[in-house]
């Protein structure tokens, strides 16, 4: 769609990829080619003296050595796994949040508390770490200052407290990975004997094989699975 058209990369982050839009581009290996080309554009972008084309790779994601093959002056790895050098170990999901340590490779640099919930967000946070590192010299009592700042996006694990006696959340999850996240974090966040209760849908028009997948994962995952309707648009909704 020449999104990118214009624009010089200096750092390129693979934060994950999953199953989206294949509706539009056909194949996974489309989709994958076409977010890869952000990180071949460092290449071929303009140079700018002092700042070198930095990749940065989430290891965990399965698409991890497609992205890491392709040049760059510098690729940062970081995950959760033993194979990223970037690393968060001692993960506490807490009540009103996250706390990790930093790691690089097995030392630990910093300790890290987040209002954001979910080893996924533990993984963005990693990544916004090696961005800001990799630009210039950012104190580590900075880095900290801005996790710990970030308050969570407006329907992206969202809770609503209205005073009920149940925990609800809200958040954005269309795909089969991103659902699968979310209910991983939910879990988390369940009282002994509490039940995991999933409400969604899925929009017409879009990539019809994801709603079987979104479906067996609410299956899998949930204790119950209610499936809704979400702007069917005009495609039938019975059909959906």
């Amino acid at each position: 769609q020449g999104r990118l058209n214009g624009i010089d990369i200096d750092v390129a982050v693979l934060t994950n990829l999953t199953h989206e839009h294949l509706d539009y581009h056909g194949s996974f290996a489309n989709y994958r080619a076409a977010k890869a080309r952000m990180f071949e554009m460092l290449g071929t972008s303009y140079r700018k003296r002092t700042q070198p084309k930095i990749s940065i790779i989430n290891t965990d994601d399965p698409n991890a050595d497609h992205f890491t093959a392709i040049p760059a002056d510098q690729t940062m790895l970081y995950g959760l796994s033993n194979g990223a050098f970037y690393r968060a170990q001692n993960i506490q999901h807490l009540p009103d949040g996250t706390h990790f340590e930093f790691a690089l490779s097995d030392k630990v640099v910093a300790a890290y508390d987040t209002a954001l919930v979910g080893d996924f967000n533990v993984q963005n946070c990693l990544a916004a770490i090696c961005a800001a590192s990799s630009i210039g010299e950012i104190s580590i009592s900075h880095l900290r200052e801005g996790i710990a700042a970030v308050k969570g996006v407006p329907g992206r694990m969202e809770r609503i407290d209205e005073g009920q006696t149940f925990t609800a959340i809200v958040d954005f999850a269309h795909t089969p990975d991103a659902l699968e996240k979310v209910l991983q974090t939910a879990r988390h966040m369940l009282d002994g004997g509490g039940r995991l209760i999933a409400v969604f849908g899925s929009a017409g028009l879009r990539d019809v094989e994801k709603r079987r997948l979104m479906a067996e994962t609410s299956a899998q995952l949930a204790d119950m699975t209610v499936l809704t309707a979400e702007d069917p648009r005009t495609e039938s909704l019975e059909d959906i």
